[in-house]
């Protein structure tokens, strides 16, 4: 589809933004920091992940894996010459969890990717999606800088606030010493343990935030191509995986002149 439309993939969105070594914890909240900064995200919580990625040109699909396999990041070849990101998850994890993995996903690749990941590695990769995802500033905006405890009411209403699994939000607040370590630990050990299996008041899938995290940059591009008539609606109707029908109707408007050329040969 980038190559039908002439859509550039020369732009390196990761140029600037590797690290070369693992930092300690304020190095990886000022390199999440700059992230969102050099993509100009803010300082907001984010809305739609899977957009964030599909926006720097990272391919998110999703799909059914064997169970137990949350997904995969790998860099998949165009040409000899070009390659691209490509993210795979499972279409069947939960909204918050998909949004930790593709934080994940993004640290993973800002510290590189190859070889396994040891101990530090791992505890800078959580760092930073915990960071990136839940930044401080707001954070402290929302809670305070220092707590010395906190409501599962509260706490379930910040990880919805941030779109992360309550167990991220958990950590999050204890990274950052709003709450006192003691107060995680006891979380942990009294009832947040299951929290790692078994989400709390989990996000539906199908509506608000839960609705938007799914690809969409594919769909995008071949409606676009549609507007500009670069192919048929039957070919639509294929890439797509819906109804001949469906591609009218969701090509009405500026493209309405469309009908008329669904008797004629196609472009391409």
């Amino acid at each position: 589809m980038e190559n039908i439309l002439g859509i550039s993939r020369s732009h390196d969105h990761f140029d600037g933004l590797r690290a070369d070594r693992l930092t300690d914890g304020e190095a990886v909240e000022d390199l999440a920091n700059k992230v969102r900064g050099a993509w100009n995200l803010g300082g907001d919580p984010i809305s739609n992940m899977t957009a964030v990625l599909e926006s720097v040109g990272v391919k998110f699909l999703e799909g059914d894996l064997p169970d137990r396999i949350v997904g995969l990041t790998c860099q998949a070849e165009i040409t000899d010459a070009t390659s691209s990101p490509v993210v795979l998850r499972s279409g069947e994890i939960g909204v918050e969890a998909k949004r930790a993995h593709l934080a994940r996903d993004l640290a993973i690749r800002i510290f590189g990717e190859t070889g396994p990941i040891s101990s530090e590695k791992e505890q800078a990769v959580d760092g930073f999606a915990e960071a990136f995802l839940i930044p401080r500033g707001h954070l402290i905006n929302e809670v305070g800088a220092k707590r010395g405890g906190m409501t599962n009411a509260e706490l379930l209403h910040l990880k919805h606030l941030y779109g992360v699994p309550a167990s991220m939000m958990l950590s999050r607040l204890g990274r950052l010493k709003i709450l006192p370590r003691s107060a995680i630990d006891h979380a942990f050990r009294a009832f947040a343990r299951s929290w790692r299996t078994k989400e709390p008041d989990p996000s539906n899938s199908g509506e608000g935030r839960g609705a938007r995290e799914r690809p969409q940059r594919f769909e995008r591009l071949v409606r676009r191509g549609l507007g500009e008539r670069e192919f048929h609606p039957l070919r639509a109707s294929n890439m797509l995986g819906i109804s001949i029908d469906d591609v009218r109707r969701g090509n009405r408007g500026l493209a309405g002149t469309w009908p008329k050329l669904y008797s004629r040969t196609p472009p391409h």
